[in-house]
């Protein structure tokens, strides 16, 4: 049973093969319920343009807290959780799955380094994979 996640995430981490894949990955961390979560999700589909650049630029996972993708990364990257478990949280790795949980947030919280507010921030810090 595949999860359906929620637009513009298009892709859930069970399916990523790391064999064939040719782009960074941008693990996005989110949990139901989550105000700060739900925001992002709305930035990122208000900006329809910025949110397909970051689709050429990364696959993207959507790892939510609830879904069968959160099980899935946790199975694939097992004890993987850089800087806590603050959500909304995005983590990136190489084509190859090699996590690089030194990329940050530009201008962030040293606090909550993984912590990303919207789209530019996002393709900011990811672009150094």
């Amino acid at each position: 049973m595949r999860p359906t996640p929620s637009p513009p995430l298009p892709l859930p981490a069970q399916l990523v093969d790391l064999k064939s894949n040719k782009k960074p990955i941008m693990f996005l961390f989110t949990q139901p319920g989550c105000g700060a979560c739900e925001a992002l999700k709305e930035a990122l589909a208000a900006a329809p343009r910025a949110t397909a650049a970051l689709s050429k630029t990364f696959t993207v996972v959507h790892v939510d807290g609830d879904s069968i993708a959160h099980s899935a990364f946790q199975a694939a990257w097992p004890g993987v959780a850089p800087h806590g478990h603050y959500v909304p949280r995005a983590v990136f790795a190489a084509p190859d799955g090699s996590l690089r949980p030194d990329l940050t947030a530009p201008g962030g919280d040293p606090e909550y380094p993984h912590y990303y507010t919207s789209t530019s921030q996002v393709r900011a810090g990811g672009g150094r994979v």
